[in-house]
């Protein structure tokens, strides 16, 4: 069965490249970044994209206390199994990521590592890109030399989910609050995942669409924005996702070595 990021919220992409050290933070902000935008950039059609935060994640070398080379203490982080079946943006948040892209880096921003780097949007530029069409789209893959056998990541079929599902949670950072989606559980879900995945494979998960059909007139709504035409909406405005704990497992599986880089794509 094909997925799709329009239909379902996620797609698996071949992407084989000349792969980098993964816990080397200045290889991941300097050379994998421009490679998961251009992946991106390809996948989707999209005119722009950028991208602006990762974690590396690895059970083992979170419990050792492992950092990443020349990242300033950042910590490999635990894969996202207990933490629940989530997605990272909501109504209210993705907008305002948007605009929080386009002031001073913070504490809490990866891309501050770059050296003298300036945010990534211009904020006379913003309110332009939040008019059009703009997805949030995390890239996820293995990065081990061997298949991930353990602790996959599963995406939900977002045309399973309905809105009254959806339960806010607030995430407070040191200069500035975010919000993700929990979800109840529910029968209707379908959630799927890619078995022994390569490092030469990735996941691309939408976070959010602007155009998703069940948000389609939010800023019209939060704002006072003319409402897109319902010819311009797309069904899946995100697609819920967690790792979890697979009981088909072998006994004797290496753990999970996988990364995530989030980015931001807009159309003209």
């Amino acid at each position: 069965m094909p997925f799709s990021l329009d239909t379902n919220g996620f797609a698996l992409v071949d992407h084989s490249y000349d792969h980098i050290d993964y816990y080397d933070n200045s290889s991941i902000l300097n050379q994998y970044y421009a490679e998961v935008e251009a992946l991106v950039q390809h996948t989707t059609g999209a005119s722009r994209v950028l991208a602006f935060d990762h974690n590396l994640r690895s059970r083992a070398l979170k419990q050792e206390g492992q950092r990443l080379k020349g990242s300033g203490g950042n910590a490999v982080q635990e894969p996202l199994i207990s933490y629940g079946v989530h997605n990272d943006y909501t109504a209210d948040s993705a907008a305002r990521r948007i605009e929080q892209l386009a002031r001073p880096l913070g504490t809490n921003d990866t891309l501050r590592a770059r050296l003298d780097a300036p945010p990534p949007l211009v904020p006379d530029e913003v309110e332009g890109l939040l008019r059009g069409r703009w997805q949030f789209i995390n890239v996820w893959r293995n990065v081990s030399d061997w298949p991930i056998e353990s602790q996959p990541l599963a995406m939900c079929d977002a045309a399973t989910v309905d809105s009254d599902d959806l339960i806010v949670f607030e995430i407070r950072y040191a200069e500035r609050v975010g919000e993700n989606y929990f979800a109840c559980r529910k029968d209707a879900h379908r959630w799927y995942y890619f078995s022994a995945m390569s490092r030469d494979e990735a996941v691309l998960i939408k976070c959010w669409d602007s155009r998703g059909s069940d948000f389609l007139g939010f800023l019209e709504t939060s704002r006072g924005w003319p409402r897109p035409p319902v010819s311009a909406a797309v069904p899946a405005t995100f697609s819920l996702h967690s790792g979890f704990d697979d009981p088909a497992t072998p006994r004797d599986a290496r753990g999970r070595e996988s990364i995530e880089v989030r980015t931001v794509a807009f159309f003209e």
